[in-house]
């Protein structure tokens, strides 16, 4: 996603989030159902919202079997998780206020409070939470794709002798050896990551974890159609991408493509961000 696109997203989401927190008490219930309902309908929202609506049931259970005990996130992680749920929960209830009765469920201490401070204080607290982890995951999507345009770079101009090398050298592992080096410009970079034990897709390595509960979800493919790389051999990458995606609940996955062939490939896709064409399907 482009600077400026990724920009103007923000400042809807700020600008809706303000006004949400202006909004008369007894509107509450509608107008967070409004904001939540815009959220959903942006596409990369969307993604990433789906990977929190993954374990929002889990959460919502914990609260719901709470008898004014409270309930307090752990790490940063569990509040993204809680706050999601009870948005959520919140949008589900159909009163024109159930802001009050969830924040007065979720803490003895916050039980006297009235109806008006209950609906500013889940908008402070829970709203916020989730605004700010959409906002840090556009960050961090673009940062990832800057890094990627400097390793197809870095590979184009220094390394690209090294690199046929390691392909002829190796045919049966190179996509393996690749993926490697990937990761290595990865971890110089400033990604923290460490190999991941298999998925249910199969993948046995790279796929990666930044932060407890965040996976990067990334793969290598050579293209060369006179050792059976094609252009179908390149699609069916796609698909496994897409599957590890599912496997791990990310919105985002990359597949980086090495040609080693005089043979051009061209995506007829009309999605294109920083010249990186990327295709959207069911979320992902």
């Amino acid at each position: 996603m482009d600077k400026e696109a990724l920009k103007n997203i923000k400042e809807k989401i700020d600008k809706r989030f303000s006004k949400l927190c202006k909004v008369n008490y007894l509107d509450a219930g509608n107008e967070l159902r409004i904001f939540f309902n815009y959220l959903l309908s942006v596409q990369f929202i969307r993604s990433n919202l789906e990977k929190l609506n993954a374990k929002a049931d889990n959460y919502l259970e914990k609260i719901n079997s709470l008898s004014n005990i409270g309930f307090y996130p752990q790490n940063e992680f569990e509040k993204q998780y809680m706050s999601y749920a009870l948005i959520k929960k919140c949008c589900e209830d159909k009163r024109n206020y159930p802001q009050w009765e969830i924040v007065k469920k979720i803490s003895n201490r916050l039980a006297n409070m009235g109806a008006k401070e209950c609906v500013e204080y889940f908008h402070s607290k829970f709203v916020y939470t989730i605004v700010e982890y959409l906002k840090e995951s556009m960050d961090e999507s673009n940062n990832m794709l800057a890094i990627l345009l400097k390793y197809k770079q870095k590979c184009e101009w220094f390394r690209k002798n090294q690199l046929n090398q390691i392909i002829e050298n190796n045919s049966k592992i190179a996509e393996h050896l690749l993926a490697s080096d990937l990761f290595e410009y990865f971890f110089d970079n400033g990604i923290q990551l460490f190999i991941e034990p298999k998925s249910s897709s199969g993948r046995s390595d790279f796929i990666s974890i930044q932060k407890s509960e965040d996976h990067l979800v990334a793969d290598t493919k050579i293209f060369n159609p006179s050792l059976g790389k094609d252009k179908s051999y390149i699609a069916n990458g796609f698909k496994q991408i897409y599957d590890y995606a599912q496997d791990y609940n990310e919105p985002i996955g990359y597949m980086v493509i090495f040609k080693t062939c005089a043979e051009d490939i061209k995506f007829s896709l009309t999605n294109i961000t920083n010249h990186i064409p990327f295709l959207v399907y069911n979320n992902k």
